[in-house]
Order: structure tokens, then sequence, then C-alpha cells
């Protein structure tokens, strides 16, 4: 059996957002369509629009443009009965964004598990792949996720993991690719749970619109916990930044500037007591790691991945 699973996010402003939220909704190939037909057919109801985008209905603009502010509600809600009617499953993450204040984003840049987004993909594709484990037939799961920068990163990660054979649950993933809100209904079904989950956290409400939704069956929320190791490795990064700009600027001192003083001595030495700290965390920092379950078994099945079986630096047991 082939089920997909589709996601879409909400509250992308980490200046003004708590946590970044995922919603989608898990089904079955055939629920999918008719699903997808019905959305459809209520799209072009009258006030007909082309598609769904909780932006655009929440600030009544583009699609929702001559939309009244209770028009605007109403197509929201019939919607949600759209969605109601049909066997899919609802999931939603939060990912807070206080676990990155300290993350040093030139040191961070392009490195998978620095992002808020990273961790929301991480714990909706385990965890729906984690949930279908009641299923007692043989099954697989196909991920979609409305395309975004970060995306590209998070699927290579994806096929990594399920190439190794070591992480729990992905024998049953399937392909996982980005999708365009604007011509798939599911994604826009998983943008009106986002928002609808969003409003929930914010308000403590229920909105009628989510009423509709839980009440078919009931959502299930996925928690993000990223390692605690996480938060001292955005420390140790962003210490590692620290270090290499002092010693830059040490260097356009003594070869640009040609300085010589004592107050040069003293931060040469002060230079060389950071670097001393830093390699003591990051020596206690990768301890701490190679201490986890099954480091070097990752390890190995991940080198073995990239094509760089043949160094077996990290095939220790």
């Amino acid at each position: 059996m082939i089920f997909s699973a589709f996601f879409d996010e909400s509250a992308l402003n980490p200046h003004e957002d708590e946590a970044m939220i995922f919603g989608g909704f898990l089904g079955h190939l055939e629920e999918w369509r008719r699903a997808s037909d019905a959305w459809d057919g209520c799209l072009h109801e009258s006030p007909s629009i082309d598609y769904f985008s909780h932006k655009q209905a929440n600030a009544l603009e583009e699609q929702f443009w001559k939309f009244s502010r209770i028009a605007a509600d109403e197509k929201i809600k019939s919607l949600a009965q759209v969605i109601a009617q049909f066997r899919l499953q609802g999931f939603t993450v939060s990912v807070p964004y206080s676990w990155f204040l300290n993350r040093d984003t030139k040191a961070t840049k392009g490195m998978m598990g620095a992002r808020p987004y990273d961790w929301g993909f991480l714990t909706a594709t385990s965890g729906v792949l984690q949930w279908m484990r009641k299923l007692k037939v043989e099954y697989t799961v196909d991920f979609v996720f409305d395309k975004r920068n970060e995306l590209r990163a998070c699927i290579d990660t994806y096929y990594e993991m399920r190439q190794s054979g070591v992480i729990e649950n992905m024998a049953n993933a399937g392909k996982c690719q980005p999708g365009d809100d604007r011509q798939l209904a599911a994604l826009q079904m998983a943008d009106l749970l986002a928002w609808e989950f969003f409003n929930l956290k914010r308000t403590a409400t229920p909105s009628e619109s989510w009423a509709l939704i839980a009440g078919a069956r009931p959502v299930v929320h996925l928690p993000c916990t990223p390692p605690t190791l996480v938060p001292e490795t955005f420390e140790i990064q962003k210490l590692a930044a620290d270090v290499q700009a002092s010693a830059q600027r040490l260097l356009k001192r003594i070869y640009g500037d040609k300085e010589k003083s004592l107050d040069l001595l003293r931060d040469v030495a002060e230079l060389q007591q950071e670097r001393a700290d830093f390699d003591l965390r990051l020596k206690r920092l990768t301890g701490a790691y190679e201490a986890q379950p099954d480091w070097y078994k990752w390890m190995a099945a991940a080198r073995k991945v990239r094509g760089l079986a043949g160094d077996d630096s990290e095939s220790q047991e």
C-alpha cells in the first residue's frame, strides 16, 4: 500500500513568532484523489478562488482581494469541511526558535541541522513513519513538502538516512520531493492546517475550522526534541568563528599594519588561550557525540552511502 504525506509550514519569522509550525496530512493515494477533487470543487464554488493560501486569506489579498473578512472565514470553513469528509490523518510540529538563539548564521550556513526548518522536517518525516508502525501490512510512505531553499539539504539527508539502513522505520520511507502549493490541493490543505494550529497556539481558542478538522479525526502533534548536544554544538561553531575572526584581525595588525607593541603581544597570548579553550570544548563535545548509542555504526553507514567506505577511520565498534 502506498501512502503520501504532504506538509507545509507557517510562522516563519523568528523575530515575531515563538516557533516554526509544520502542518500536514497523511492519506492513501485513492483517498487523496477523492479529497483533491472535492477540494477543487470547493475552491471554485462562489465566491471562487484558484487556490488556497492562508497568508492571502489572512491579509485579504490576491486570491482573497474581493472577500470580506466574514466571507474569507466562511471559505476557510468550507474547505475545512472538505478535509473532514475524508480519511486524512493530520499532523503538526512546532520548533521553538529559542533553541537556535546562539547559532552563528555564517558558521552554520548550509549545515543540515542548524536551522529550525531542518528539525521540523526531520520530526515530520520520522514522526509519520513512527505513527505508521501500527499498520500490519506492507506499506510505503512518500513525502511532499512545499518547496523552500532549505528543503534540498533535508531531502539529501532523508535519502542518506534511508540508504544507511541503521535508522529505525526508514525501511518504509518512500520518495521525498518538493511541491508547489499553488498546484497541489494536498499542500493547500497542509497550509490550512499549519495556519489553524498556529492560531490555536497563539489564542488557545480553537477556531470553527480547527474544530471541524480535529473533530473528524484527532490531529497528532509530533514533539520536536533535538538532541541536548545541539545547543552546545551551536556555541562551539560560534566560538570557532570568533577565534577565526580574532586571528584575522591580529594577522592584519602584524603583517598589514606592521604593529609592534605590548598590546599586540597580550592579544596574541589571549588568542592562544581562546584557541586552547576551543580545542578543549570541541574535544569534550566530540567525546559526547561518540558516546551516543550506535555512533560508529551510523558513521560507517553514512560514509558507505557517500562512497567513502574505503576509509575505515570511523569503523570502530
